[in-house]
């Protein structure tokens, strides 16, 4: 079997030997890059599969591309009538998918021909492991390499996601193991990944994959790329946050309290940087870094940073 790293064990069913594998795709605006995606997944190897593709409310031609794969009968397409974000289309997707196990694609992004069943081997080989990702190729806009992703890779031995979330695409996770969690958080934007990762991380075991699998293209609108790299920054540390909090007393690795304060300090200062409701949400957001850590008060660089924010949203 290829190299696999496992970390926590907690006990997740097997698979079947040919299971049906489920790929949750949410999509808003990509109808250019969707033949693509969906030519990589027609080519797999593997062919126990389903698509699920759901459309956050395009005001493109999305759903008319989808359209002409109308006779693939292992292609569903959900249309949300008003857009809800990604953790909404990723968690109706889940909600419909049949599959064993279930697969996480971006709707600009693409698979190696043999992505699935390396994954279903894995999977079979870790039956422990609830969360299984893969090595990826970095791509531009053309879907062209560029390069590998180098800041990924398997957990450290000792190592938890909620220090260092090192998952990347291409992700899969066994369906019994998503619904001992409480699945996709309706209300998450962005990084909707790093809040599910966390939440399988506390039901079973870590598997990674050495195989670049997964093709990542890289465009200013992608949903973590570009102008969204600081909203899904805040968001991953959201997650984490929400991590510890079902994490404090129990057995799973978790941030010490002091790490929490610091993070959530960090996490409100930057929201008063980004308020959208002007200088009342700045200062109320600048309140709360300070009950995370009171010594700020008394910090000159933090009433510098306070007094930016304010200019800033003063408008």
């Amino acid at each position: 079997m290829r190299g696999l790293e496992p970390h926590y064990q907690r006990g997740i069913n097997t698979v079947t030997p040919q299971p049906l594998f489920s790929l949750l795709v949410p999509n808003y605006n990509n109808a250019r890059y969707l033949p693509a995606l969906v030519t990589s997944v027609i080519r797999q190897t593997y062919a126990n599969w389903e698509l699920i593709f759901v459309d956050d409310a395009s005001q493109d031609d999305s759903v008319a591309v989808m359209e002409t794969w109308r006779s693939e009968k292992r292609i569903k397409v959900i249309r949300f009538p008003v857009n809800r974000g990604a953790g909404a289309a990723f968690g109706a997707a889940a909600a419909t998918a049949s599959g064993e196990i279930l697969g996480m694609l971006g709707a600009d992004d693409a698979l190696q021909e043999d992505a699935l069943d390396a994954m279903v081997d894995a999977h079979r080989s870790l039956p422990d492991a609830s969360l299984i990702n893969s090595d990826l190729v970095v791509c531009g806009d053309d879907l062209r390499p560029a390069g590998r992703q180098s800041s990924f890779g398997p957990l450290p031995a000792g190592g938890t996601l909620i220090r260092n979330c090192c998952v990347s695409n291409f992700a899969t996770f066994k369906r019994n193991a998503y619904l001992h969690t409480s699945g996709f958080d309706s209300s998450f934007l962005r990084a909707v990944d790093h809040d599910i990762y966390l939440k399988l991380e506390e039901v079973g075991s870590l598997g990674y994959v050495p195989e670049p699998l997964y093709l990542y293209r890289t465009h200013r609108k992608g949903i973590s790329q570009g102008d969204n790299g600081m909203r899904a920054a805040q968001s991953a540390l959201r997650a984490r946050g929400n991590a510890y909090v079902r994490r404090l007393g129990t057995s799973l690795p978790n941030l010490t309290t002091s790490e929490y304060r610091d993070m959530m300090s960090v996490y409100h200062r930057r929201e008063a940087q980004v308020a959208g409701g002007g200088r009342f949400e700045s200062l109320r957001e600048l309140a709360r870094a300070a009950r995370f850590r009171p010594g700020l008060a008394s910090s000159a660089a933090f009433w510098g940073s306070a007094a930016r924010s304010l200019l800033k949203t003063a408008g």
